[in-house]
């Protein structure tokens, strides 16, 4: 028996993740969730960030986590994503050891 093929899709994330380009960011995510596999978002083209497009990112982790898929980052966590993520605590030294501060550690 063969085992099954994974499935993913990928959601390449370029320009800024604001508040005036939430709708079009939750439209792609949630595309992405109504495919199967898992989802991986690349952020390395993002050039600018604010708290909605990190409470996008985490709410469709979780509407992925509920179907027992995963939703990853990749990218590199530098500019202005990862300036973001250091000011509102979820990586950096005052971020704490939870699961949201993990998904945050972007992989290359």
């Amino acid at each position: 028996m063969t085992e099954p093929e994974h499935v993913e899709t990928m959601i390449r994330l370029e320009g800024p993740l604001t508040l005036q380009t939430a709708q079009e960011l939750r439209d792609r995510l949630l595309a992405a969730l109504a495919q199967p596999g898992d989802i991986r978002v690349d952020c390395s083209a993002v050039n600018e960030a604010d708290l909605s497009a990190i409470q996008l990112l985490l709410a469709a982790r979780r509407s992925a986590a509920r179907d027992g898929r995963r939703l990853t980052l990749t990218g590199a966590a530098a500019g202005p994503l990862h300036d973001i993520l250091c000011q509102a605590g979820f990586i950096g030294e005052n971020s704490d050891a939870t699961a949201d501060s993990e998904f945050f550690k972007m992989s290359a």
